[in-house]
C-alpha cells in the first residue's frame, strides 16, 4: 500500500506554536501506522503541489491512500481541492487530520469534504500523544471541562491506532475489489472466446 501525505514540514522553517507542534505529533502517529501495516509513505510537499509540480501530483493522485492535515485553515481550500480531483479519478480512499478545537472546525470541514472522505479529528493529551476522537467526544461538552476532559483524552488510545485499523480495512476491501474484477474479467473471457480461440486468449494473458 502507498500512502502520500501532502505537507508543508520540509518547505520552511515552520513557526513554533501549538498548532504546527500538534500537527508534527499527528505526523509521528501515522508514521507509526504506515510501518504497522509496512504501507510506504511517501512526503509530498505542499509547495510543489500548489505550483503543480507532475511529479508531485503524480504521487498524490496514484497513491492507494492519500492523508492531509487541515489544521491551518488557510491551507484547506488547496487540499480539498486535491481531494476533489482524487474522487473524480475514482481514488475515494482519502483521509483528512484535524486538530480539534472547540470552534466548528470539525462540523465546516464535514460540510466541504465528500462522504468518503473520512476525517479525523485529533488532540494531543498531557503526555504529548496525538490521540483521535470520535462523535461521543465531540458532541460531549467535556471542552468546557478541562481537567475532566485531559483525564478523558488521556484514557483514549494513540491515533497511530486508528489509522493502522483504517488502513487494514481499506487494503483489505481494495484487495477484495481485485479480486471481483479479476473472476468478472474470467467470466467475461469464457463467455466471449470459446474452444481453441479461448486457449489462445488464456495462454496470451
Amino acid at each position: 500500500m502507498i500512502v502520500a501525505f501532502i505537507t508543508d514540514f520540509f518547505d520552511y522553517n515552520l513557526p513554533v506554536n501549538e498548532i504546527n507542534e500538534a500537527r508534527k505529533k499527528a505526523y509521528e502517529e501515522l508514521l507509526l501506522a504506515c510501518q504497522r501495516v509496512n504501507a510506504e509513505l511517501h512526503l509530498v510537499s505542499m509547495v510543489g503541489v500548489d505550483q503543480g509540480k507532475t511529479d508531485m501530483l503524480d504521487i498524490v493522485y496514484n497513491s492507494d491512500v492519500l492523508v492531509v492535515d487541515m489544521s491551518i485553515k488557510t491551507q484547506q481550500s488547496l487540499l480539498n481541492y486535491h481531494i476533489g480531483v482524487r474522487e473524480h479519478l475514482k481514488r475515494y480512499d482519502n483521509i483528512v487530520l484535524v486538530l480539534f478545537s472547540r470552534g466548528k472546525v470539525t462540523e465546516e470541514l464535514n460540510s466541504v469534504l465528500g462522504p468518503r472522505t473520512k476525517l479525523f479529528p485529533y488532540v494531543i493529551t498531557d503526555a504529548g500523544v496525538a490521540v483521535s476522537l470520535d462523535d461521543r467526544y465531540i458532541q460531549t461538552s467535556l471542552g468546557e471541562y478541562d481537567n475532566l476532559r485531559n483525564q478523558v483524552f488521556s484514557r483514549l488510545p494513540p491515533m497511530s491506532e486508528n489509522l493502522e485499523r483504517t488502513f487494514s480495512e481499506l487494503e483489505t476491501r481494495n484487495r477484495a475489489t481485485l479480486k471481483e474484477r479479476f473472476i468478472a474479467d474470467i467470466r467475461r473471457v469464457r463467455e466471449q472466446y470459446k474452444g481453441a480461440e479461448l486457449r489462445e486468449v488464456s495462454s496470451a494473458a
